[in-house]
């Protein structure tokens, strides 16, 4: 009788030791479920992507772009040929590929800040701070001043010494009255060398600077829109190219 009860006690011990080591391995077998046996078996399919950093560029464009350099399922292509793929695209800067458990990709994205639009033989151009181009007309970046001439890429950056001369110039005009930023919609480099800006606020006007944007013509702009907006005056003309501004 004591034999069968300690029979009993030792099966019963044995199926709750058996339980406890379950218990204590079950984290390890769906730590393998997860990151070997479920994408193996979902390796024909395409993963789930989550896309992570990107600000102008969706989620569509990311798609659509690896798509027409991708001639195969983007599951099973490496992921350092994913981001050379990717850092092809005009708008992107660096990105970094990772697996994740569950079938997915996480894509980073680090995108090219626009600075200005060129405007050059009527196809607008987005360029960074070092005159990279990131778009061709598909600009996405709001409130940027447009510059206009007659200036020619060249493998995909804009080096010219004359539109950097001029870029620096309009900037240096924001610098000095940030408030123009807001009100100059466009600066035009003409043929001529004469330099003429669009003004949308406080209306439409076109202001010639003359030969170049410099601090005294500058100062002069800041000074009429200011008298304009103060005097609720719409002229539709500007001149500053004497020593007082005059408009029409």
């Amino acid at each position: 009788m004591e034999n069968n009860k300690e029979a009993i006690t030792d099966s019963i011990l044995s199926k709750y030791l058996k339980l406890l080591l379950l218990f204590l391995f079950l984290p390890f077998i769906l730590f393998i479920f997860n990151e070997y046996i479920i994408p193996n078996y979902f390796s024909n399919s395409s993963p789930k992507i989550i896309i992570l950093g990107s600000k102008r560029l969706k989620k569509e464009d990311i798609f659509t772009f690896l798509k027409g350099k991708v001639n195969k399922n983007i599951a099973n292509i490496s992921l350092s040929d994913m981001e050379h793929r990717l850092e092809e695209h005009l708008r992107i800067k660096k990105a970094t590929v990772s697996r994740k458990t569950g079938n997915k990709l996480e894509i980073k994205i680090d995108e090219r800040q626009a600075e200005f639009i060129i405007n050059s033989g009527d196809t607008l151009y987005e360029v960074d701070s070092d005159f990279r181009i990131i778009s061709i007309d598909d600009v996405r970046e709001e409130n940027l001043c447009i510059l206009t001439g007659e200036f020619t890429p060249q493998d995909g950056v804009f080096s010219g010494a004359v539109i950097r001369e001029f870029a620096s110039t309009v900037n240096r005009a924001f610098k000095i009255y940030p408030q123009l930023k807001s009100r100059i919609s466009e600066v035009e480099l003409r043929n001529d060398g004469s330099v003429m800006a669009y003004i949308h606020f406080p209306s439409h006007i076109r202001a010639n600077a003359g030969i170049s944007l410099e601090s005294q013509q500058v100062r002069k702009l800041y000074a009429a829109l200011a008298f304009f907006e103060n005097k609720n005056i719409k002229p539709k003309i500007l001149d500053l190219r004497g020593d007082d501004a005059v408009y029409q």
